[in-house]
């Protein structure tokens, strides 16, 4: 092999493997509940959705865009496991994604009340993902300062 494709195929190489390794620190760092989710794994056929909007969602278009993603639908239809996949997607785009469960995050930011700006700091801290990713929607009323809390991150 020629010493110019020799160099080319070690730098190609190593790029890979750092590519890999950012991917795999934003998996990490975005704490998915499916942290295996892959959106090539969704099946849509038998769950009424739409295979082109699912190729759509792949690009992570809507995030350049600053749209958003809603999933509904009944328990057990796959809402989380979808809504991982698309994570995951945007991290392998290089996208810094959040996961959170929304009970959680709103008894995190209850107790930020102790710290002094806590609440403003989380708010901050959130703000710098590009997705973030909330789900199981509470059944109960939310209050004022967690209604301004999602206000914040729209």
């Amino acid at each position: 092999m020629p010493f110019d494709e020799r160099i080319q195929y070690v730098t190609d190489y190593i790029y890979q493997i750092k590519q890999d390794g950012k991917i795999k620190r934003l998996v990490k760092g975005a704490r998915f509940r499916f942290p295996n989710a892959e959106i090539s794994s969704v099946h849509f056929e038998k769950r009424d959705l739409d295979k082109r909007l699912l190729f759509e969602l792949r690009t992570c278009a809507f995030i350049r865009h600053s749209h958003g993603v809603v999933c509904t639908g009944f328990i057990g239809a796959g809402k989380s496991y979808l809504s991982c996949a698309i994570g995951k997607q945007a991290c392998k785009n290089g996208h810094r994604v959040k996961y959170w469960r929304l009970p959680d995050l709103l008894e995190d930011f209850s107790l930020q009340n102790v710290k002094l700006d806590g609440r403003h700091k989380l708010i901050r801290k959130l703000q710098r993902y590009d997705l973030l990713i909330l789900d199981e929607r509470m059944s109960s009323n939310l209050n004022e300062a967690q209604l301004r809390l999602l206000s914040c991150l729209s």
